[in-house]
């Protein structure tokens, strides 16, 4: 099993936002997180990405214990996340937001700046060229690289944090929200995306409220109510269950 959550909570003050959470994620399948608002589900996410500590329970990747790592940390395991807020810099280039994702460069260290500067610079070719090829894989054309990321569509500023995911190098990738707020034509864009992910067989883990997605591209789901998760199944069976639609549809 790639990931392991196993009884993990999390309160804010007296608020219970997870509680006891026990779940699996199978390497090669893409595993949905559903439920209404408010059930837990991004803080379990930010638990397993590491952004907020879990209070009580363990999270397992390729069977070690990562519950107490740093978020960089858990990058280097092989863990990156996708935000529902895009959170490019919109200052910096199409191209130079994708770099930003590739890990371990050596011009991060002020150093090697000086003592190797033909290996940075070779370095540096090779992550431009990587994060070109990842813009590519999501279909965002060469005639944009250069461009400020703040003057791209909502869109396409999705799909370029998509292809700064991919830039980390992760074998599990945690998309947040992944088609919120998106058009029609960009729904369609981004799912073309997803399943070309899907048939190559990465292992994903997404929050997403468009259950007919979650539908189509999900092996499985987990469904999340108040902090707690209330069942996991396909999601054709869950969208089956009339007591899981009531929780989701608040009747």
């Amino acid at each position: 099993m790639l990931l392991e959550v196993e009884n993990v909570s999390k309160s804010f003050g007296g608020l219970q936002a997870v509680k006891n959470a026990t779940f699996e994620v199978p390497e090669a399948q893409v595993t949905g997180l559903v439920g209404p608002n408010g059930a837990g589900k991004t803080t379990l996410f930010n638990m397993i990405s590491g952004t907020i500590r879990a209070d009580a329970g363990a999270i397992r990747y390729r069977d070690m214990e990562i519950t107490g790592l740093t978020p960089q940390a858990r990058i280097g395991r092989g863990i990156a996340r996708s935000f529902q807020d895009v959170r490019l810099l919109p200052r910096l280039t199409v191209l130079e937001n994708v770099v930003v994702g590739v890990q371990g460069q050596p011009g991060e260290r002020l150093r090697n700046v000086f003592t190797r500067p033909r290996h940075a610079v070779r370095s540096e070719k090779e992550n431009l060229r990587r994060a070109a090829e990842c813009l590519d894989y999501v279909g965002m054309p060469v005639s944009v690289h250069h461009e400020l990321a703040g003057g791209l569509s909502y869109g396409e500023q999705k799909l370029v944090s998509i292809a700064r995911l991919l830039a980390t190098g992760a074998d599990l990738l945690l998309l947040d929200e992944p088609t919120s707020g998106l058009d029609e034509g960009s729904l369609d864009e981004f799912r073309t995306v997803l399943r070309r992910l899907i048939a190559e067989g990465r292992t994903v883990l997404l929050v997403e409220h468009n259950m007919l997605l979650v539908r189509e591209l999900c092996d499985r789901a987990v469904f999340l109510s108040t902090g707690e998760v209330l069942a996991i199944d396909t999601p054709g069976r869950l969208m089956e269950n009339e007591e899981l639609r009531n929780v989701y549809f608040g009747a």
